[in-house]
Parts: C-alpha cells; sequence; structure tokens
C-alpha cells in the first residue's frame, strides 16, 4: 500500500487531504480542488464545536439540532458529492 503523503494544516488535514487526492487519482472521486474540499469534510465538525458551546448551549437557535441525524447528513453529502456518480 502507498504511504499517504501529510502536508498542510497539521498532520488530520493533511492526511484528509492526501486521501482525497488519491481517490481523485484512483478514479474513485470526481476531480475537485483537494484544499477546499479538504474544508468540506472539517466544516461540518467545526459547526458543531461552535453549535456545543454557544448557539446551542444559549438555546439561541429556533430549531434543535440532532447531533447524530447532522452528522449522518452531512456523511452523505460528502460521499454522493465526492462520488465520481452519486449512488442512490
Amino acid at each position: 500500500m502507498d504511504k499517504l503523503r501529510v502536508t498542510g494544516n497539521g498532520p488530520l488535514r493533511g492526511a484528509v487531504r492526501a486521501m482525497i487526492e488519491r481517490g481523485i487519482a484512483r478514479g474513485e472521486f470526481r476531480a475537485m480542488d483537494s484544499v477546499q474540499a479538504t474544508y468540506a469534510v472539517f466544516a461540518p465538525l467545526s459547526f458543531m464545536v461552535l453549535w456545543r458551546h454557544s448557539i446551542g448551549r444559549a438555546n439561541l437557535a429556533p430549531i434543535p439540532l440532532d447531533p447524530d441525524a447532522f452528522l449522518a447528513l452531512q456523511a452523505e453529502l460528502l460521499v454522493r458529492g465526492f462520488s465520481v456518480s452519486s449512488p442512490s
């Protein structure tokens, strides 16, 4: 197995970017900007931190957030968005 090239803003971000680039190179993911795609992977997690420690804690949201449902939907959106042909 080839070794992941780990670069970027920290080892985890670099590893995710390398996985995205490898998926693109193998034809498993559609062509895309791997830097922006990496941000797309981490954005829902950043949102959850913001939600948990500010918006949700202060009860400022008009609609309650179900973290499990939110993250499941985000995972599905990423899989469909990265796929060469969207799974049905």
